[in-house]
């Protein structure tokens, strides 16, 4: 359905409007040009009253005269925008006001639009029209909004099953993994398990954010968990590759970091793009050499590089994903690796829990407001 055929099937009795003026003759007269009309009409001679009504009763619009006794018009429009409930109401100034000086401040304080007195009916009739226009368009969008919130909780519920925080013991070590997602669903994937008495750590960052990189995460947990159980480091990367290069989206890409550790704390690892794990030993920090691509739909011709390190105990492992480091005070400066570092190391010799030590940390450099991506974190504790 068109918009002028929606207009025409507008039901005016649908909409409420109140109309505030200290001129009983003009509040007779905005009622005699809109209740005909089929307009639900609400009046009120100063703010106290139009402040019950609007706390009263659902109003879609607002008329707004300047110059009442007590508080004006203008103050009064200003002290609703700072209120959630009436940020988006309509709100129309109607004023004996010079015409340009009165749009001015009308729209200064807050207001939509301004009719000067004495008023046509048929242009007040058009500016109401014009408002429930937009309003219905704000509505739809809310109403949208609101649905795409309720899925995207659902998907964070999905996701946290699919990407679930790890707390685990083997051999003498503690993994421990937390996701900070950017919205309600993110595009980091992290997971830690045991296969064949060997410890499995695996990390990975998708490019984008919200359901897009959600659901990229969610097809690198699928190929990570179909990789054969008896194969080599070499042979799960080289299989992972192939797999999500073939089904990769164009203008997408994806780092990971796949750690294997045995018995003996020989950790073998094969970084694909991928910010580099930080290694806490003997009070210093360091980060794990070794670099291959990451994973695109391209033939990059490029061979993947694996490494290898003992992880002996009292040691710690941090793997993280770019959000962390990319993470930007209110000045823009981002927090970066050097300071990565002095947080990791922070965090170990202060004794408490690794994990949400250095979380808390990185959160901190943004003053916790909303950081730019999401954050996922993994510590391996010997």
């Amino acid at each position: 359905m068109d918009r002028e055929k929606q207009e025409s099937q507008l039901n005016y009795s649908d909409y409420s409007i109140l109309a505030v003026d200290d001129s009983d003759i003009n509040l007779k007269l905005l009622v005699h040009t809109l209740k005909p009309l089929g307009f639900q009409v609400l009046t009120a001679m100063n703010t106290e009253e139009a402040r019950t009504l609007l706390a009263t009763n659902q109003v879609d619009i607002l008329l707004l005269d300047v110059s009442m006794p007590g508080q004006d018009g203008f103050s009064f429009c200003k002290e609703l925008r700072e209120i959630d409930r009436f940020n988006l109401l309509p709100i129309l100034f109607i004023t004996a006001y010079n015409r340009e000086l009165g749009f001015d401040e009308a729209i200064t304080h807050g207001g939509d639009d301004f009719l000067h007195k004495p008023f046509q009916p048929k242009e007040l009739v058009a500016k109401i029209r014009a408002f429930i226009r937009i309003k219905n368009l704000q509505d739809e969008l809310l109403q949208q909004k609101k649905k795409y919130e309720k899925e995207l909780v659902m998907a964070r519920r999905v996701q946290q099953e699919l990407v679930p925080e790890k707390q685990l013991e083997w051999n003498g070590f503690k993994v421990n993994s937390v996701f900070h997602p950017l919205m309600q669903i993110g595009g980091d994937f992290i997971d830690a398990w045991i296969e064949e008495d060997k410890l499995h750590v695996f990390i990975a960052d998708c490019s984008g954010h919200g359901p897009s990189a959600a659901l990229l995460s969610a097809m690198v947990k699928m190929q990570v968990s179909n990789l054969g159980r008896s194969n080599t480091l070499i042979e799960k990367v080289k299989t992972l590759r192939q797999q999500l290069e073939k089904i990769l989206p164009e203008d997408f890409s994806i780092t990971f970091f796949y750690g294997i550790m045995d018995q003996k704390g020989n950790f073998e690892y094969a970084n694909g793009g991928h910010p580099p794990p930080l290694l806490y030993h003997n009070g210093t920090v360091e980060e794990l050499p070794g670099m291959g691509p990451l994973i695109i739909p391209i033939e990059l011709g490029t061979e993947d590089e694996f490494r290898s390190v003992v992880l002996e105990k009292g040691a710690s492992l941090l793997l993280y994903t770019d959000g962390a480091t990319e993470i930007t005070d209110e000045n823009y400066n981002i927090l970066g690796e050097e300071s990565l570092k002095k947080i990791l190391k922070e965090a170990v010799e202060s004794k408490e829990d690794i994990l949400n030590f250095s979380l808390e940390k990185i959160l901190a450099h943004s003053g916790n407001m909303t950081h730019d991506d999401d954050i996922a974190l993994m510590v391996i504790q010997g």
